[in-house]
């Protein structure tokens, strides 16, 4: 069975985590945090300060823009938004970003690429709409989700299977137990999203040990 909630690819090899932070982030995530150095056009922005006339800096008229930040107005503020695809035993499979106004259903079908046939998909019901089930039954795999109150066709679902979809729940919890991840100090979304990646290597390291 696969979960997902409501960041971009698969998980990498255990000895990429030892590249750079904007390499391994880099082509996986939403946006276009590319990471490229851009020079800063500060001879055309030189502030001759013996003028008699005062005026605003000039840095604030030229600031750089290195790179795409993946941030959002939400009801928390400025935020971004975390997707996460994990397995029946609550191992990160696939993670995403997003700026935090975004809807879930924005990421739905790049988290479901690569499903398994006969795959069961748990999703709670921000993912309730007739483009993701199609999307999900297009591979083969079958989608218990709960119905939204405004849905005029009803899905059939079983409530005892959607329990198990506490397993991202608590893959969510272990990944904000990492202070660089709960609180984000990172201005750039590629580079948040490495850090992501590296927290998510060591959850599903930890899950493998403890299994026995």
């Amino acid at each position: 069975r696969h979960a997902v909630a409501g960041f971009a690819g698969t998980l990498r090899a255990l000895h990429d985590g030892l590249q750079p932070l904007q390499p391994l982030a880099e082509g996986r995530h939403m946006g276009q945090a590319d990471g490229c150095h851009r020079e800063s056009p500060r001879r055309r922005c030189a502030d001759d300060r013996q003028l008699d006339r005062a005026r605003s800096s000039a840095r604030l008229r030229c600031q750089k823009k290195s790179g795409f930040r993946c941030v959002g107005h939400s009801r928390g503020g400025l935020t971004t938004k975390i997707h996460a695809r994990v397995d029946a035993q609550g191992r990160p499979v696939k993670l995403l970003i997003s700026p935090g106004n975004d809807h879930d259903i924005t990421a739905a079908e790049a988290l479901l690429e690569g499903l398994e046939p006969r795959t069961i998909v748990l999703a709670d019901k921000g993912y309730d709409a007739d483009s993701v089930r199609s999307c999900i039954r297009a591979q083969g795999a079958i989608p218990n989700i709960p119905n939204r109150s405004t849905r005029k066709r009803k899905y059939r679902w079983k409530k005892a299977l959607y329990r198990e979809r506490n397993r991202v729940e608590r893959f969510f919890n272990k990944l904000k137990n990492f202070r660089r991840i709960g609180t984000r100090y990172d201005k750039l979304g590629a580079n948040f999203f490495a850090f992501i990646q590296l927290a998510s290597i060591r959850i599903f390291l930890r899950s493998i040990e403890s299994t026995p």
